[in-house]
């Protein structure tokens, strides 16, 4: 029986992220020169927060800075178009 109780708790949440938009965001790591200085460099980002010069070689190198921002929600995911 707690299998189905645990079964049905993990659906319900999976269920309250997906309609949060709780997208799952591989930020990658800190190897960018402007790493761990208060702004998101990755220019898969935008928002108030990011770095006003964005170069794609910083994409996924700014992990701790973006994961902030992010969490915060001061930043999010570009649109694709």
């Amino acid at each position: 029986m707690k299998h189905i109780g645990y079964s049905f708790i993990t659906l319900a949440a999976a269920l309250v992220l997906s309609a949060c938009g709780g997208e799952q965001v591989e930020f990658g790591d800190d190897t960018s020169t402007w790493a761990n200085d208060g702004e998101c460099d990755d220019p898969r980002f935008e928002g108030e927060g990011m770095a006003a010069m964005l170069v794609a070689e910083d994409l996924g190198h700014d992990a701790t800075d973006c994961r902030s921002l992010y969490e915060a929600g001061d930043i999010r995911l570009r649109e694709v178009k």
